[in-house]
């Protein structure tokens, strides 16, 4: 019996030591230049696919403008996104903006024919309907540049990235964003769940108040947790008094559009418009007001730290 005691605590002592070792090792790669180096890699990485990807988008939303802008505006929009986004120095800026502005009027040009038989052929199909079933032409909201935007936004990894990038994900107009809504179902809603608290900064970046944002999964009387709803608050202070408040219990928070990502949030004549951001668990996004005459009017952005993890 006393071999076996023996034995045993020797073989205790390996597996403590093996164990410790390996602990050791771990932190000691994790302070060491080389995993720093690689980590250093990866943002650099990750901050130059942002990048890439937000000029990408401007590029994109330049040429889908093609034929509504003039060639001076679009030569102006060209030459913002080489100096600005890529660094690029422009020597003569006049010679480059005429040399765009020709090339633009050249495009328009060469779509001008394939446009007017476009129209002449939706024209003849007019013709053949009858005028008084005609429906009105009704204006719909260009989701799809929406998406690519909020890609990056999602994707930022630092608090300047992260600024420039709310600028993208603005919406004009809430009422015909919200015309293809639905309610977000429950599991779009995890990804915000927690306790939240931040700024809000209006459009001239000037500090507008506090939001704090809560949501957790509802638990009744027992303790017993009903995951189909959420239980929560969303508090507006300004100067150290509260000036907007709701408390919530319920199975819908918001409204979402299938194919993107954010949520609107309504609380009477307010709209917050959210984004989780993944690297930082943050929440981002817009604060929004309707006016008396119906219209809804940019209050401005703000950016929430988690504050129930520490």
């Amino acid at each position: 019996m006393k071999d076996f005691l023996k034995i045993f605590a020797v073989l205790s002592l390996m597996i403590g030591a093996f164990v410790a070792g390996r602990n050791y090792g771990a932190e000691n790669f994790k302070n060491s230049d080389e995993y720093k180096e690689i980590q250093k890699s990866k943002d650099e990485a990750l901050y130059v696919k942002s990048n890439l990807e937000n000029i990408r988008a401007k590029l994109q939303n330049t040429l889908d403008g093609l034929q509504s802008k003039n060639a001076e505006e679009v030569s102006s929009q060209l030459a913002e996104i080489f100096s600005t986004d890529l660094g690029l120095k422009i020597e003569n800026k006049n010679n480059f903006l005429k040399m765009n502005c020709k090339v633009a009027e050249s495009a328009s040009q060469a779509l001008a024919p394939a446009t007017a038989e476009a129209i002449h052929i939706n024209e003849h199909k007019e013709s053949a309907k009858d005028v008084t079933k005609k429906e009105p032409n009704v204006k719909k909201y260009d989701y799809r540049r929406l998406k690519s935007y909020e890609w990056i936004l999602q994707n930022t990894t630092d608090m300047l990235s992260l600024e420039n990038s709310l600028k993208n994900v603005e919406i004009k107009n809430i009422d015909l964003f919200l015309k293809s809504s639905k309610e977000a179902k429950s599991n779009e809603l995890v990804s915000l769940l927690g306790a939240y608290r931040g700024r809000i900064k209006n459009i001239n970046g000037q500090e507008y108040g506090t939001l704090i944002f809560e949501a957790n999964p509802f638990r009744n009387e027992n303790g017993v947790m009903d995951e189909s709803k959420i239980n929560g608050r969303l508090k507006i202070i300004q100067g150290g008094r509260e000036v907007s408040s709701r408390t919530f219990t319920d199975n819908k928070l918001g409204q979402t559009v299938e194919g993107l990502d954010g949520i609107i949030i309504e609380n009477g004549n307010q709209f917050y418009q959210v984004y989780k951001i993944k690297d930082t668990q943050q929440l981002a996004g817009y604060y929004y007001e309707r006016l008396v005459n119906g219209t809804t009017k940019t209050i401005g952005t703000f950016i929430l730290n988690r504050v129930d993890q520490f």
